[in-house]
């Protein structure tokens, strides 16, 4: 789903959801796609990225790449469903 030279960023992906069918000539080569994984980061190492995220979000559906919202006291069943491969985005709102 990424474009002709897109840059797909991996950042922070904590769960191993095991090997995927990956063909390097399509999926990369052929669309001259770049692929960026960061871990590790410190927590001030996230902020160019949100605010990135809050400039851009007119254009881009950001809030629909939250697949699951929970409860701060549903938090065992929240990181249950992140693992699983229906979640895209699996959020945490402590205020609800």
């Amino acid at each position: 789903m990424m474009r002709i030279s897109g840059l797909l960023v991996e950042a922070g992906n904590f769960s191993d959801l095991g090997e995927i069918p990956l063909s390097p000539h399509r999926h990369l080569c052929a669309k001259n796609a770049r692929v960026l994984a960061v871990g590790g980061e410190e927590p001030a190492a996230y902020g160019p990225s949100m605010r990135q995220m809050a400039r851009y979000q007119k254009h881009y559906p950001l809030r629909d790449f939250v697949s699951h919202r929970y409860r701060l006291q549903d938090v065992d069943a929240a990181m249950h469903k992140a693992i699983e491969p229906d979640s895209i985005k699996v959020v945490l709102e402590p205020w609800s």
